[in-house]
């Protein structure tokens, strides 16, 4: 019995980058989100941060996107049960969140490279 593949329709412009998955698979992502919207917004917690700054840099370097506005914080956040006492469970963590503009020739380089639909 073969499975149907779903098809990725994206219902925000936001992706929250992970150290879970590589680059490679966010930028994949990422070109799929900026073929429907105009603007998208990648998010990096911690160790996330040098991978979410990765495809922004090879999403500008290829020219499919733009640099829009960079914003860094940090962020004071809960830690779950059974972890360290500190501060009664709080930490503090740097947030990044990078505004990429999707480039006018997008398209005619995401077809040239071969991205299905």
């Amino acid at each position: 019995m073969a499975e149907q593949k779903k098809v990725l329709d994206p219902q925000s412009n936001t992706i929250n980058i992970s150290t879970r998955k590589d680059t490679r698979f966010f930028m994949y992502l990422s070109k799929l989100f900026l073929r429907k919207f105009e603007t998208i917004e990648l998010h990096a917690l911690g160790e996330a941060i040098s991978i979410s700054s990765r495809v922004s840099e090879s999403l500008s370097r290829y020219g499919y996107a733009n640099m829009s506005r960079i914003n860094l914080q940090t962020i004071t956040t809960q830690q779950k049960e059974g972890g360290r006492n500190d501060k009664q469970g709080q930490r503090k963590k740097v947030k990044l969140t990078i505004i990429m503009n999707r480039s006018g020739d997008f398209f005619n380089k995401v077809n040239a490279a071969g991205l299905q639909q």
